[in-house]
């Protein structure tokens, strides 16, 4: 897609219901980097040299090579691409992450690109080591990036160091249950082991290690009863290396 035109008509209510807008209108959006794409004869904005610094230095980072290995691992390298150079630019407008509104919005992007590392080998903290990337290469449009260097590389190194405690947490947690339910033969995580990962890890939705399991360690296939059953208040969905364990909940919700 190179252009696109959106033909606004229509008014939807809260129950759906559609009326014609007293004043229709067309929406249009091209982009800079969908021109610098086209004027450079390449097929993708990745390639552009807008994003291709930030590209080259997570493939340094990652030992990784783009375009040569696979399509999962060229798709985490573009996600870290693309997210590092997002949250580098809102740090520097004055947004920082928090569990709220566009914070919380900050935080899960930069979360889903530290996954992506995680899934490259990449332990963290690693994104911050790509801010001085893009900033040297968006500074002179953007002098702000620039004055606020210092507080953004701060500002990411933190919130992965929070997140990496999390996780190594959380991991902890999930393999003292995985051993558990092994031992009693179990095909379900009890409802007493779902509540002890809910007050564990809080607001964290999801647990990932990049480490693989042999099939001697991988729980039964039957084991997950009921994918994303409710544990009060949250949905808590595990995955370990390629083993996803969808959590149980096999006691009373009130209990």
């Amino acid at each position: 897609e190179i252009w696109n035109l959106v033909f606004t008509e229509l008014n939807q209510d809260e129950e759906g219901n559609q009326t014609p807008l007293k004043k229709k209108n067309v929406d249009t959006g091209m982009g800079l980097e969908r021109i610098t794409m086209v004027v450079n004869g390449l097929s993708s904005t990745f390639d552009t040299d807008l994003l291709q610094p930030i590209l080259k230095k997570v493939c340094e980072l990652s030992g990784k090579q783009y375009k040569k290995e696979n399509e999962k691992t060229d798709t985490s390298i573009r996600i870290i691409t693309d997210h590092a150079r997002c949250v580098t630019f809102m740090i520097a407008d004055g947004l920082t992450p928090s569990n709220d509104g566009r914070g919380y919005v900050e935080r899960m992007i930069l979360r889903r690109a530290l996954r992506h590392g995680k899934m490259l080998g990449l332990e963290l903290p690693f994104l911050y080591k790509l801010v001085d990337t893009v900033v040297d290469n968006y500074k002179e449009a953007y002098p702000e990036l620039a004055q606020n260097r210092d507080k953004i590389i701060e500002t990411i190194k933190n919130e992965e160091e929070r997140f990496k405690q999390t996780l190594d947490k959380g991991e902890i947690l999930l393999n003292q249950v995985i051993e558990e339910t092994k031992k009693s033969n179990s095909k379900t995580i009890s409802g007493k082991a779902s509540k002890s990962l809910s007050a564990g890890i809080t607001r964290l939705l999801t647990i990932s290690s990049s480490r693989s399991l042999s099939s001697s360690e991988r729980l039964p296939k039957g084991m997950p009863v009921r994918p994303g059953v409710e544990v009060p208040k949250r949905f808590f969905r595990f995955h370990i290396g390629q083993t996803v364990i969808p959590l149980a909940w096999t006691g009373s919700k009130t209990t």
